[in-house]
């Protein structure tokens, strides 16, 4: 019994003479396309799952970041919106420690969305030309990677 590698994608043809699994030139250049079309669109849906996780409360976010702006812009006097009392008063925080806890929070989070911004723009990395099957996939899988890890970063907050 001769042992053959299993067949790499339904495009590869096994050589009889060699045993060997062989892709023609159009079949190897339709099959790069298709594989980066499908790891770009999966490099989208896995951002755009971390960004619904993160946005999730957007609206709340960004009211209580401007109302903690502004607290810190008057010196931390006058009123204090809801936003900042309510949340000081269940986290057990005067409204100043509670203001620029939120604040840092939201800097937090706005740098987490520019860096998954920036790693999901990494798909344009599959343009480089001469790209094999295997680079494709290296690339994708690091930059799945690194938004796994922002993710992470995330809610160990």
């Amino acid at each position: 019994p001769v042992l053959i590698d299993q067949q790499p994608s339904a495009a590869h043809q096994l050589n009889l003479d060699t045993l060997t699994w062989e892709i023609s030139a159009e079949k190897q250049t339709a099959l790069l396309a298709e594989t980066q079309t499908r790891l770009v669109a999966n490099i989208d849906e896995h951002a755009a799952k971390i960004y619904s996780t993160w946005t999730r409360f957007e609206s709340e976010y960004r009211e209580r970041q401007a109302a903690a702006e502004s607290y810190k812009s008057a010196n931390y006097e006058g009123e204090c919106s809801r936003y900042i009392s309510d949340f000081a008063q269940r986290a057990r925080l005067d409204n100043k420690t509670a203001t620029n806890l939120i604040l840092t929070q939201a800097a937090g989070l706005e740098k987490l969305q520019m860096e998954l911004a920036n790693q999901r723009m990494r798909k344009y990395e599959f343009q480089a030309p001469n790209l094999t099957l295997e680079q494709l996939q290296s690339i994708h899988d690091d930059i799945i990677k690194q938004m796994d890890n922002l993710m992470e970063a995330y809610q160990n907050g």
